[in-house]
């Protein structure tokens, strides 16, 4: 499945060419790292808002409003599954793809068929699948505010020659709807099937740039590394993406793809470890070596990056890891070689270097100085995810690890390690969120500890406003979860994992039991009690007010460790919910030197 297994374990080479943008909704030049977030509903207006790209099925335009309120350079692209035409209100039945028989052809599994994308789709109220799929994401969708459109899904040549060929998954289609099976009937075969169906796709490409005009964003999931379209959409998603088969195409064959595309070029790279890979952490949102591998080649090659953990399911959540906040400007090169495929790249205020070697390797400053774009020397920035790693020291070497993983279909793939430097020293501690569930829980912390009865709501409407990320009771991925006043017998507890002494603020989100129009009396004097390098202070917290928002419960010293805990009890006169404690870094000791990084700039910039 050689197209597929591109898809699922490489990323594409472009060249971003930024121009000034004249249309209703306005590209972003985003500074590097620029992080992504391929994420479905269900996760508060601020977490989206954390991000420079988002690919969502939330169309709403009042939801986007409220995100750019908090972010206006995000860029926001409603997703779907272009695929399943009929999740998309207003498709006829008529446009499945039938069988000589007049059957319907499997998709996904489950209910999902597929849609027919070809030349030949028979015309409801004058319109083929690919007339409605215009119309819709010209109309639908409000490009005052949006500032483009996504897929999760868009089978083209590639797909289907492989589904009608060694796949074999489509053993029976009849596009021309005269009962006999084309791929058997003379004068057709799999290539007429093919060529009619990506007819039809260049079609609709074409249609929906002519009708969006050149500056909104067109993004495609397409399931595979594919040759069509590109003068038409933006870039591509590579989803799934593990590691590197063949360095080589990342020089050749994708930057030639990538020149081909409209600009700017767009494209995000969805990255997560490979359930093969014995090196891995557990949970894998602490892989963080991998994290970093594969925010390198991203940044090599100029993708927007996110990086899903094995136990996030499809797109229900991703991480926020310390690197996302390091910005480091533009590009003052291209990508360099050094020792093999060691790859190495400078910034306006940094460098990242990524090992593609499948070996360990050692790098040092001196293999950095002399390529051009070098303006060193280079700090290793002070985080609190991995701080023995990031530990805000100049930069004088690194061994960086790497290795072979046996992935799937059996191919040997490249998995390694990276590091993003900085011009000067710089802290940069990501936000610790503790939440009742794992899935929102920052990667490093703890899982909250219930003690005492506490009641698991699994009923994702039972109350409104509550901190989560997605929830999915089947995956353990929770709102909140109850207790009813007590004498302090139930307690939750949150561990945080400080990887960086100092001073931080602390908050505390609590959700709203009940609709809002028949709310439950939450308890108005709910004890926290954080413990802290002072030893402990309780604070209590009025859970009938400021619902569905971050409220400071006071700044706290913390050494690195993890002996500090902030615990809900239910000594109060009401019901408690146990939701999200939060962890934000506001100083401490600086490393020698420190001198703090400049903000990043707004504003666009031609040319990188």
């Amino acid at each position: 499945m050689q197209a597929v297994k591109w898809h699922r374990t490489c990323v594409m080479v472009m060249v971003l060419i930024f121009v000034p943008m004249l249309s209703r909704s306005q590209t972003r030049n985003h500074p590097y790292p620029r992080t992504a977030l391929f994420q479905w509903e269900g996760a508060p207006d601020e977490w989206y808002a954390k991000f420079d790209l988002v690919m969502s099925r939330n169309d709403r335009p009042d939801w986007a409003r409220r995100v750019k309120r908090i972010n206006p350079n995000v860029m926001l692209l409603p997703a779907k599954d272009w695929n399943k035409g009929n999740e998309i209100p207003g498709f006829a039945q008529q446009w499945f793809v039938p069988t000589s028989s007049g059957g319907r052809i499997e998709l996904y599994g489950g209910d999902s068929w597929f849609t027919d994308f070809s030349d030949l789709c028979p015309r409801v109220n004058g319109k083929r699948y690919v007339d409605f799929l215009v119309d819709y994401l010209t109309t639908a969708i409000d490009h005052s505010v949006f500032d483009g459109v996504a897929t999760d899904g868009i089978y083209g040549r590639e797909h289907m020659t492989y589904n009608l060929g060694s796949g074999r998954s489509i053993p029976d289609i009849d596009l021309d709807r005269n009962g006999q099976n084309d791929l058997n009937e003379a004068g057709k075969g799999s290539s007429w099937v093919i060529n009619h169906w990506q007819a039809g796709i260049d079609y609709l490409l074409v249609e929906l740039r002519r009708r969006l005009g050149p500056n909104q964003i067109i993004l495609l999931n397409s399931g595979t590394t594919h040759g069509w379209g590109w003068e038409s959409t933006n870039g591509m998603v590579s989803e799934h993406t593990s590691g590197v088969f063949d360095p080589n195409f990342f020089f050749t064959t994708y930057r030639n793809l990538m020149n081909r595309a409209h600009q700017p070029v767009v494209s995000l790279l969805n990255a997560n470890p490979e359930g093969r890979d014995q090196e891995r952490a557990s949970p894998s949102k602490t892989y963080y070596r991998h994290q970093r591998f594969m925010l390198g080649v991203a940044m090599c090659f100029d993708w927007y990056f996110e990086y899903e953990d094995l136990e996030s399911g499809e797109h229900y959540y991703n991480q926020y890891y310390d690197e996302f906040a390091v910005k480091v400007g533009y590009p003052t090169s291209g990508p360099h070689k050094i020792r093999g495929d060691v790859w190495v790249r400078f910034f306006d205020d940094g460098a990242v270097i990524t090992n593609v070697t499948g070996s360990d390797v050692t790098v040092s400053d001196a293999d950095l100085r002399g390529l051009s774009g070098y303006n060193g020397p280079y700090y290793r920035f002070r985080g609190g995810q991995d701080p023995d790693f990031n530990n805000g020291e100049q930069f004088s070497q690194v061994t960086l690890q790497g290795h072979i993983v046996i992935a799937y279909g059996g191919d040997k793939m490249i998995a390694g390690d990276g590091i993003l430097l900085t011009r000067s020293p710089r802290v940069v501690v990501a936000d610790i969120i503790l939440d009742d569930s794992p899935g929102s829980t920052t990667a490093g912390g703890a899982n909250t500890e219930f003690i005492g009865n506490w009641a698991r709501i699994e009923d994702c409407r039972n109350g409104i406003n509550h901190y989560t990320l997605r929830c999915a009771p089947w995956m353990n991925l929770l709102t909140h979860r109850r207790a009813e006043a007590g004498g302090g017998d139930a307690r939750a507890i949150y561990r945080p994992n400080i990887g960086l002494s100092g001073e931080y603020e602390v908050f505390e989100w609590h959700g709203q039991l009940g609709s809002s129009s028949e709310a439950v009396a939450e308890g108005d004097n709910v004890p926290y009690i954080i413990r802290h390098d002072g030893g402990e202070k309780t604070v209590l917290v009025n859970q009938r007010s400021n619902a569905g928002q971050w409220n400071s419960l006071g700044k706290f010293t913390f050494t690195r460790g993890r002996d500090h805990s902030v615990t809900i009890s239910n000594k109060a006169n009401g019901p408690v919910i146990a939701d999200a404690i939060k962890f934000v870094y506001g100083g401490g000791t600086p490393p020698p030197n420190y001198d703090p990084a400049p903000a990043p700039p707004r504003n666009v910039r031609i040319g990188k």
